[in-house]
């Protein structure tokens, strides 16, 4: 693979991806092609579910967009270190910014249109999945390793994935499991480091991390790899 794969070589959104979290307006997570970013719409009068399935930086920089965009933020997490380096980049104006509790911890309630919550959980392996039914103007997160078959039962349940690093005997099941194409579905197990695909409303789109240097180190990366 020469280049990273393009959004725009894609099929054509139906109507129904708009009104899912990736649309005309959002919160950017990466480019789709030279000037053209990728945007995720977290934020809606109807809550948002979000399963992300690869290496922990995507979820963190779906933090940091988050953080960016004004947003409040909870994450529950058995692994607090890597979450607590975003908390220098949270907007030093948005209370609470960033809030990190223990695994199993009682979540906000509700979300107002101009202060939000993003509410993070992170699976612990050795714990039964925890559940948070979102609310109006909040977006639930859950945090999971790479798409594996035996993970493939749960992502009719999320509105939004963020993937990377699909497995290869993952994206047939996964793609019968979302209806996307098999053109678009080719990428998912061959993307390079810095490329993250979302998938909603039987699309599926790919966009480059755009980071700045402050970013970078925040989310523990190197110029060329996930960690």
């Amino acid at each position: 693979m020469t280049r990273a794969p393009a959004l725009a070589e894609h099929a054509a959104p139906s109507p129904g991806w708009l009104d899912t979290p990736v649309g005309p307006a959002g919160i950017a997570l990466g480019m789709e092609q030279p000037g053209v970013p990728a945007l995720v719409r977290l934020f809606r009068s109807s809550p948002t579910r979000v399963g992300v399935f690869g290496p922990g930086v995507l979820a963190r920089l779906l933090v940091l967009r988050a953080l960016g965009a004004g947003a409040q933020v909870c994450v529950r997490t058995p692994h607090p270190a890597p979450w607590a380096a975003l908390q220098p980049l949270a907007r030093p104006n948005a209370a609470p910014g960033l809030t990190i509790l223990p695994a199993g911890s009682p979540l906000p309630d509700g979300g107002i249109s101009w202060l939000p919550w993003l509410l993070v959980d992170e699976v612990d392996p050795a714990a039964p999945p925890a559940r948070h039914e979102p609310a109006a103007w909040q977006a639930a997160v859950t945090v999971q390793p790479p798409l594996t078959p035996a993970a493939i039962g749960s992502v009719r349940s999320y509105d939004l994935l963020l993937v990377h690093g699909v497995a290869d005997q993952a994206v047939e099941p996964l793609r019968a499991a979302t209806g996307i194409s098999e053109g678009g579905a080719k990428w998912l197990s061959r993307m390079p480091a810095e490329v993250i695909a979302l998938i909603a409303g039987g699309e599926v789109r790919y966009a480059v991390m755009a980071l700045s240097p402050a970013e970078r180190a925040a989310l523990g990366m190197s110029s060329v790899t996930h960690r």
